[in-house]
């Protein structure tokens, strides 16, 4: 076919739909292979054999009513060529004459024939999902000629040589094909429209296609309308599923129960009242519990919570497009019922800035325009109350943000909330409650991680019979360095214990630190001097005596090579301790808070700028251990109240953990030490409290048995080792 007589054929069907602008040129040739209707699209009529019989009548009207638009010499030349004559019979059309006198006398037939108004399916199903949706009579039979279209491979084969078509050249030929008036399809298919808003029916506007591919439907709605009879519950269940039972119960959330209380009230209220537009926003890392919230709210404010699925009937996940296009459906199914709420979790790539879903024409254009109006619509007009869950929120459009009744952040529960956590869960398996307590002093073990955890001793119990808590410290040691945050450090319980403030040489009075701290509940101190001293020691004896969790962060935990991260995680770190009421450790100090007058790049200087901010605005109590205090950025040295220097041991002191790493082990001489062993040991200078504890462990693993002369010297080697590391830059 010549191009001028595919531009007169997309024109004349133009003129007769009333609208010359409408209709794209016609670019597919009608002879092309690409239109055989074959073996495989018969075969495919099968799956419709159990249709009404009505239906191929109704098929019928639909195909000649759309021919009819087409210049009756092209229908023919199309129609009568020996690879069409398949599609010709299973449609039921005859040719007989001139093609215009045989489709209109065909058609005017199937005008008066009544038995298109038929109670089965599809049209039974069509009719109940109109009902249930309030679609008008137009809106429902758009609903299945699009279904059909995608399902009934002798509509794809019939419509395609119609052509490519605009928004408005599908919306002309919709109105042939159903007998309707093209302003009014045009209508029912805007993007504010109840096909659209329900994500029934989208138009694709990117492109002209031709009129399949311009037109997407619902997934898996069509097989829907094949099949038993379909109600309003059938239709809801399908796309959306109840959430499952929360584990956890609302004590569990006693570091956040001002936001546990008003969401709960929020969450109950929208729901009894039916009140539009109401959001809640919970986000947080990964394993905090966000969704274990989510459950436990909706049981506390006493909700049915149904969850918008990620995936489908075959596992396999859905994209953002498809996601939003169920939760509309059961946003609107609901509208009608009270004490319902949706849960759409793992919503970020949905909410991201930027437009980075692959979003269908009513969501999104080129400029994301209609993206974020169509998505602040969601947020505006939900008639059920939804929960919306992400990972991080500084990703999430401001717009969108705003749009939120409330923004609950979650971090790791405090180490009450954990102990609690892990005793529900792994109290039954046969581990110690002093295992479970360690286990809880550890800042990254989530909910997540406790559930996992159970999980596979439960899975495993030969395995877990015979290796108890070593097994479960595996699993916790192996995900917890997947995640990044190391393997099970020593428990600060076990610090603690051993801990003997008078081993502790510093130039402040620790005992009147600790009292004043006590009666302030406030303070930032820099804790400074080489390593071992007992800086980390001190501050977990510190935590204890206030009767207060330890939040211990380190350079590996905050750090991160993503622009913007460790800011984020610097302010989820204070607010973690804000919540927790914990005394909060910052380790490793000088790893990220250099002088910025040495940055070499924008990043080390906006996160010296965070963490600045982040002190000025903390109520609580910040300590940061450093071995290099002379490193940090001079405005965030100025920043602490006090700066406490950590000494290695005074001679005295030696003396006393030197009897005692003797005395326990059973090696200490009788006649005590002699005046020879204090002299070399007190020669030694600079020794710490962690030389002693590493000394000892290193002859554990070696199996040796320290005496005088062995702990001499192994101490003096630390000694050296300390030494020539200061000499290296050390404090």
């Amino acid at each position: 076919m010549s191009n001028r007589q595919q531009r007169s054929t997309g024109a004349d069907f133009a003129n007769r739909s009333g609208d010359d602008d409408v209709w794209n040129f016609m670019k597919m040739d009608l002879d092309s292979d690409d239109l055989e209707f074959g073996d495989e699209a018969e075969a495919l009529l099968d799956d419709l054999a159990h249709l009404s019989p009505d239906y191929p009548a109704v098929r019928r009207r639909w195909v000649l009513r759309a021919w009819r638009g087409v210049r009756p010499e092209r229908v023919k030349s199309h129609l009568q060529h020996n690879r069409q004559s398949r599609l010709l019979s299973a449609l039921g059309i005859s040719l007989r004459g001139a093609v215009d006198t045989a489709l209109q006398r065909q058609l005017s037939k199937l005008e008066e024939d009544p038995r298109s108004r038929d109670h089965r399916p599809p049209f039974s199903n069509a009719a109940a999902i109109a009902a249930a949706l309030g679609l008008a009579p137009l809106e429902r039979e758009l609903l299945l000629l699009v279904a059909m279209m995608h399902l009934d491979p002798t509509l794809y084969a019939a419509f395609k040589p119609l052509g490519e078509f605009t928004r408005r050249g599908a919306c002309a030929a919709l109105a042939t094909i159903l007998g309707a008036r093209p302003d009014a399809v045009y209508r029912a298919l805007l993007p504010n429209s109840l096909l659209a808003n329900t994500g029934l029916i989208r138009v694709d506007d990117s492109h002209s296609y031709h009129l399949k591919a311009k037109l997407d439907i619902l997934d898996r709605l069509p097989q829907l309308l094949l099949g038993e009879r379909l109600d309003t519950a059938t239709l809801f269940l399908r796309y959306v599923a109840p959430a499952r039972p929360a584990t956890l119960a609302a004590n569990d959330f006693a570091h956040l129960a001002a936001d546990f209380e008003l969401a709960r009230c929020l969450l109950a209220r929208a729901a009894e009242t039916g009140t539009p537009g109401v959001n809640l926003l919970l986000y947080g890392l990964p394993g905090a519990g966000k969704t274990e919230l989510a459950l436990t709210l909706a049981e506390a404010a006493g909700v049915a919570l149904f969850a918008v699925q990620a995936s489908d009937e075959d596992e396999d996940p859905l994209d953002a497009c498809k996601r939003l296009s169920r939760y509309s459906l059961a946003q609107h199914l609901l509208a009608r019922r009270r004490q319902c709420a949706l849960l759409f979790d793992e919503a970020g790539d949905t909410l991201s800035e930027g437009g980075e879903i692959d979003l269908p024409l009513f969501m999104a254009t080129r400029d994301s325009g209609v993206n974020k109006a169509w998505l602040n619509g969601v947020l505006e007009q939900n008639q059920a109350p939804a929960i919306w869950i992400v990972n991080r929120i500084d990703t999430i459009d401001a717009a969108f943000l705003r749009r939120f009744d409330l923004h609950i952040g979650l971090h790791i529960p405090p180490r009450p909330v954990r102990e609690r956590i892990i005793r529900r869960h792994l109290g039954e398996l046969a581990v110690s409650p002093r295992w479970i307590s360690q286990l809880a002093e550890n800042p990254h073990i989530s909910p997540a991680l406790v559930q996992k955890a159970a999980r596979l001793a439960q899975l495993l119990p030969d395995a877990f019979a015979a290796q108890g808590e070593a097994l479960l410290n595996q699993a916790l040691d192996n995900a917890l360095i997947a995640t990044r945050h190391g393997e099970l450090p020593e428990p600060t319980a076990a610090v603690v214990e051993n801990y003997d403030p008078t081993l502790i040489n510093c130039d402040c009075d620790l005992a009147a630190l600790v009292n004043g701290l006590s009666q302030q509940g406030r303070g930032r101190i820099c804790l400074y001097g080489p390593s071992g001293t007992g800086k980390t020691a001190f501050a977990a004896w510190l935590a204890q005596t206030l009767d207060r969790p330890l939040l211990l962060k380190t350079a590996s935990d905050l750090l991160n090579p993503l622009v913007g991260v460790t800011e984020e995680r610097i302010a989820a770190m204070f607010q973690e301790a804000r919540q927790a009421g914990a005394v909060l450790l910052i380790d490793e100090a000088d790893s990220f808070l250099r002088s910025r007058q040495h940055a070499r790049q924008s990043w080390e200087v906006t996160q010296v700028n965070e963490l600045l901010v982040r002190m000025e605005q903390f109520d609580g109590i910040l300590l940061c251990a450093t071995n290099r205090v002379n490193d940090l950025d001079p405005a965030v040295r100025r920043r602490f109240d006090l700066k406490a220097r950590f000494w290695p041991l005074a001679a005295e002191q030696s003396e006393l953990c030197f009897r005692r790493a003797l005395s326990e082990i059973g090696t200490l001489p009788l006649e005590g030490l002699t005046e020879e062993t204090l002299t070399r040991l007190w020669g030694l200078g600079s020794l710490t409290v962690g030389d002693f504890a590493t000394v000892r462990r290193r002859a554990a693993l070696l199996g040796q048995t320290l005496t005088t002369e062995s702990l001499l010297v192994a101490l003096a080697e630390e000694a050296d080792l300390r030494r020539q590391m200061d000499e290296q830059g050390g404090l």
